[in-house]
């Protein structure tokens, strides 16, 4: 996935409503407004590298750290938060859906990001976010840990099972939007 932008768009800080070229699954999407947001020209301006021409360092790229701040809040209450809402009942898709590994990865450690761009201002990866969270929620520990040894490819049994931890995470990403 990806997208394409001019050197123009990067020099404003994109408001949401900014629509471009991206590739969404492998397919060229003309009309998207995926990820033309404040977070991603903040990653961009502090970790983009240049393949092929200008530095991102020398395009201007327009960086407001309360915008991506205010961005990512929005992005924990109107995404994350309907979408614990499936997962606390264990009798729905989404219910099972949090009984897989992979979804306790994806949501612990994307909304450990979130909190740490919202808290700190820094954009971090998926790992140190973990990390970040682990010291930051010491309650929320074993689901953090989980988290990240599943990441790092390691087997991760949770005490209790796949209900608890589904349980573990439930709490935890309610704790941390909160």
């Amino acid at each position: 996935d990806g997208l394409y932008v001019t050197a123009d768009e990067l020099r404003a800080v994109p408001d949401g409503t900014t629509q471009g070229v991206a590739v969404i699954e492998g397919l060229p999407v003309a009309d998207s407004h995926a990820e033309r947001h404040p977070v991603t020209w903040l990653t961009l301006a502090r970790y983009g590298i240049a393949r092929h021409g200008p530095r991102p360092a020398d395009l201007g790229i327009a960086v407001d750290i309360a915008a991506a701040q205010a961005y990512s809040r929005l992005n924990l209450t109107r995404y994350w938060r309907p979408w614990i809402a499936p997962h606390r009942r264990l009798l729905s898709r989404g219910g099972a859906h949090g009984l897989t590994a992979g979804v306790v990865v994806w949501s612990v450690l994307g909304v450990s990001r979130l909190h740490a761009l919202v808290a700190t201002g820094s954009v971090v990866s998926k790992t140190a976010a973990g990390v970040y969270a682990r010291d930051l929620f010491p309650r929320h520990r074993a689901i953090v840990d989980c988290a990240l040894a599943l990441r790092g490819g390691e087997r991760a049994p949770f005490l209790g099972g796949p209900l608890l931890r589904r349980h573990a995470m439930v709490a935890y990403l309610d704790d941390a939007i909160a």
